[in-house]
């Protein structure tokens, strides 16, 4: 899975995801041929048998289900809610369970990294893994991987194995841009399992933003998703590496400044991310492209990434880079897509869910920021349930300079409308106001100011933090402006340059 959640300076989304699961081989076995008996604390349930379905319920432990169809790599169960849902095999233990199954392969690039009993800091530990370790990949979990080696078989974070590992593919160069060779549902992430966003039209042009196996995450008008590549066709037939760059030869070295740092395949903030890179890291220079470093890789590839956001050592001088990049480039944002999975939050009029509008702003706002050089943590990057300690506890264990969290409202009367700022500590108020005078000033919408809430992850977030209202679901008029592309691009833009206001 392509990582777009990074930290800064501290181990990676420290509190992700509560109702993880603990999946070691063996902790399930067979009560009888019709019952699935639980041994471990949980086994995840999914919709479908497809490790990327999404989690519907868990298994409990020590508790009995009945089991309702089983396959080569999958059973069907009902879970003690009345649901029904699919269990991995290969993560059961149940005899004559055929052989174990791998999503992926790679290698961990970081010296002594945990391994945990479940998919959160919170579990206890159950060894740890040296820089180099090889490990496949069992299935994932949010941000985490669920990985086994020769000594150890347990949960880290995503971000301590090398990208190849979760995609499952090398990294290629891919065109910048594609046209659509037919219509093409967009969908959260990359699977048919991920839920459809909307639809691209044949012949449209897309801006490709990176790659996942067979599928290729793409922005069109504002809107961000996935879709497979087979729906691509590149009229120009110019891969995007052909285009001329002017180079003057350098040497020295990068040294990484924050975890999250972009290598990109062309010295534009819009290319193709090559891969993503952890504090300390150091990278030989082979060239400067205006304020862009060419390094040498250690594949022996190349990449280039932003002069303004690392450090050079070496006869390599220092880039600067003028605009809002001054002000963000070593800022550590995250940003909180309200709601997600099991919590749909509200509903539009029109049928509009929330928990998709929200995660939908975050991923634009996120792209903003990270084109001007800020590490952006989102709490959610697909349509998952994530409970409400988890998400201020990842502003606090990363030690954030803003947490942002975004919601549409609801109200009994359906002619209210407009735009909220929420703040709880004193030391949030900054942030808050800035926030709020931006999206007053920028947006069409009524401004209704900003001013105290007790939220969670607000009230319990020791960092700046605000939770903004942006518009209200309840009234039909405002529901069908806040759906808009328009609106999306011009909302996200705002809290940008609410965010450049308030690091000035």
């Amino acid at each position: 899975m392509f990582m777009r959640f990074y930290q800064k300076g501290s181990l990676f989304l420290t509190s992700l995801l509560l109702v993880g699961a603990l999946h070691p081989l063996g902790d399930a076995k067979g009560a009888g041929k019709d019952e699935l008996t639980v041994k471990g604390k949980v086994l995840n349930v999914r919709k479908g048998p497809d490790i990327s379905s999404p989690v519907v319920d868990v298994l409990l432990q020590d508790k009995s289900y009945p089991i309702l169809k089983e396959d080569d790599e999958w059973i069907k169960v009902k879970t003690g809610t009345g649901k029904e849902g699919w269990v991995a095999k290969w993560l059961t233990g149940e005899e004559n369970s055929g052989k174990k199954r791998t999503i992926g392969k790679g290698r961990i690039i970081s010296g002594d990294v945990r391994v945990r009993t479940g998919p959160d800091t919170s579990y206890n530990l159950a060894g740890s893994l040296k820089k180099g370790s090889k490990v496949e990949i069992l299935e994932q979990q949010g941000t985490w991987a669920y990985i086994q080696t020769k000594k150890v078989t347990g949960w880290i974070a995503e971000k301590f194995i090398s990208q190849e590992s979760i995609t499952g593919t090398e990294k290629t160069e891919v065109p910048a841009h594609a046209v659509l060779a037919d219509t093409v549902n967009v969908r959260t992430h990359a699977s048919l399992q991920g839920e459809v966003l909307g639809k691209i039209a044949k012949g449209s042009k897309v801006k490709i933003i990176t790659v996942e196996g067979d599928w290729m995450k793409v922005s069109y008008k504002s809107a961000y998703g996935w879709i497979n590549k087979d729906y691509l066709r590149f009229s120009s037939g110019q891969k995007e590496s052909e285009t001329p760059i002017t180079e003057k030869p350098m040497k020295g070295e990068v040294v990484i400044k924050q975890n999250g740092t972009n290598l990109r395949s062309r010295p534009d903030v819009q290319s193709v991310i090559v891969s993503r890179t952890y504090v300390g890291e150091r990278f030989s220079i082979i060239a400067a492209a205006d304020d862009w470093y060419k390094i040498r890789l250690e594949s022996g590839g190349t990449a280039y990434v932003a002069g303004w956001v690392v450090t050079p050592a070496g006869d390599a001088p220092q880039m600067k880079k003028q605009g809002a990049e001054q002000y963000l480039s070593d800022k550590l944002i995250v940003i909180d897509p309200g709601h997600g999975g099991r919590d749909r939050g509200t509903k539009g009029i029109n049928g509009t869910l929330e928990k998709n509008l929200t995660l939908q702003t975050a991923l634009l706002l996120q792209d903003k920021l990270e084109a001007a050089g800020a590490a952006v943590i989102l709490t959610r990057n697909t349509d998952y349930y994530l409970a409400l300690p988890s998400r201020a506890g990842i502003s606090n264990n990363h030690n954030a300079d803003a947490f942002i969290s975004l919601h549409y409202d609801h109200a009994k009367n359906h002619l209210v409308s407009g735009v909220t700022t929420y703040y709880y500590h004193a030391y949030q108020k900054s942030l808050a106001a800035s926030l709020n005078q931006s999206l007053g000033s920028s947006l069409q919408v009524v401004n209704r100011g900003y001013r105290f809430g007790d939220f969670h992850v607000i009230r319990e977030n020791e960092q700046a933090a605000a939770l903004v209202e942006l518009g209200y679901l309840s009234n039909a008029a405002e529901e069908s402006h806040v759906t808009s592309n328009q609106y999306q691009e011009a909302v996200s833009e705002a809290i940008f340059m609410g965010l450049e206001k308030y690091f000035q």
